[in-house]
């Protein structure tokens, strides 16, 4: 059974009530149109001529314009034009009103900027569905527009309050941190044994809180677009010994054998230095910190296919389920692990990730339980690479 024609107008998405636009030199079309939309609640706008109707355009905001193309003066594909020719009314939807009942006419009017069309004599329920689907697609993606544009400035407010906090909790972090390193090396009070541990304990909180505020920062900016990256060509030996090089001490605490596998050449990729070893610490870091006691991590580069190079962690860890996997580069998601022993915030990763797609770069892991996990990066050799955005 065929739905009344009301019942179908009521039941679409039309925010009420819109403002249309009728534009016809005959009093009697005009008369006419607005009769037959009243069933959308409309404010209604009348214009004589093209002249009338750009002026009313200019002035006032409306969600539709009902447009006759033959008009006295200024004809409607025209008036067409010049509205299209105006950024502020791209969007404007426009319903050609025309007697020409030809294809050449409709190709005009749609080349002319026209949104929709109707043949006179109009019919009623066509000039209504036609008129209503136009102004509900009009104020969706205006409200998606808007939408947008308060994402976009809640974001900005929050990447500038992130900002402004972890500046905020750097300052008296540094000054902990700097006063905790002067006690650690004085030679002449050296701290009592028994209080020398705490100074380490003080040291280590206090760089692991650094870390944590600046990994924020850096996720905020990623998020916000405005994360700084300067590509250079690298060599990648001196990168992964560095990397390995501050690594090391971490290795040691936790009794894990820290080794390179250099690869047959020593490949250029076009990669900001500096984030990369960022990226290279924080999946060695990781490796150490999730593996076996007296495991090991193996870093390793090679060719997996010609023109990329890709530099891969393995571990000897426990492994990850693989219905895990999917969730492990979401921010603030340790797979259970923040109810251990293990420190971390879970943002590293899903920042790593970020730093890498970045630098137009490629991430991924395999890992099998009770065997350990091995986490790559890829990208392409400098004479294969891309330009990075600057």
């Amino acid at each position: 059974m065929e739905r009344p024609y009301s019942a179908m107008i009521e039941s679409l998405p039309l925010r009420l009530p819109p403002k249309i636009l009728v534009v016809d030199d005959q009093r009697s079309i005009r008369a006419f149109v607005k009769a037959v939309l009243q069933a959308l609640d409309a404010e209604f706008v009348e214009a004589a001529s093209g002249e009338e109707a750009l002026q009313a355009i200019d002035a006032q905001e409306f969600d539709a314009v009902l447009l006759d193309i033959n008009m006295t003066g200024m004809d409607g594909l025209e008036v067409c034009r010049r509205v299209r020719g105006n950024p502020d009314f791209m969007y404007l939807p426009i319903i050609i009103m025309t007697a020409l009942d030809t294809q050449d006419m409709v190709v005009q009017a749609f080349d002319s900027g026209a949104t929709d069309y109707v043949h006179k004599p109009i019919h009623p329920q066509e000039l209504l569905a036609r008129t209503q689907a136009v102004i509900a697609r009009r104020q969706a993606e205006k409200s998606l527009y808007e939408a947008k544009q308060e994402a976009e400035q809640a974001n900005r407010a929050k990447s500038e309050f992130i900002s402004s906090m972890s500046h905020e909790l750097r300052t008296p972090l540094n000054a902990i941190l700097g006063f905790a390193q002067l006690m650690e090396t004085d030679e002449e009070t050296p701290p009592a044994e028994e209080h020398r541990e705490y100074v380490e304990q003080i040291l280590s909180a206090g760089w692991h809180l650094l870390k944590l505020i600046n990994d924020i920062l850096d996720l905020s900016k990623i998020e916000a677009g405005i994360l700084n990256i300067d590509p250079t060509s690298v060599a990648i030996d001196d990168l992964i010994d560095e990397s390995i090089a501050l690594s090391q001490n971490l290795a040691a605490r936790h009794g894990i054998k820290l080794t390179y596998c250099p690869a047959t050449e020593n490949y250029l990729i076009r990669v900001d230095e500096t984030r990369l070893k960022q990226v290279l610490i924080n999946l060695i870091s990781n490796a150490v910190k999730y593996n076996r006691p007296g495991g090991s991590v193996t870093v390793a580069a090679g060719q997996p296919q010609p023109g990329r190079v890709r530099l891969s962690i393995t571990d000897t860890g426990v492994g990850i389920p693989a219905g895990k996997l999917a969730d492990l580069f979401q921010p603030f998601n340790r797979l259970g692990a923040e109810y251990s022993a293990i420190e971390g915030s879970g943002i590293g990763l899903a920042l790593t990730r970020r730093i890498v797609e970045h630098m137009q770069g490629k991430i991924g892991l395999e890992s099998t339980v009770d065997v350990g996990s091995t986490f790559w990066v890829e990208f392409a050799l400098v004479a294969d690479a891309q330009p990075l955005p600057t």
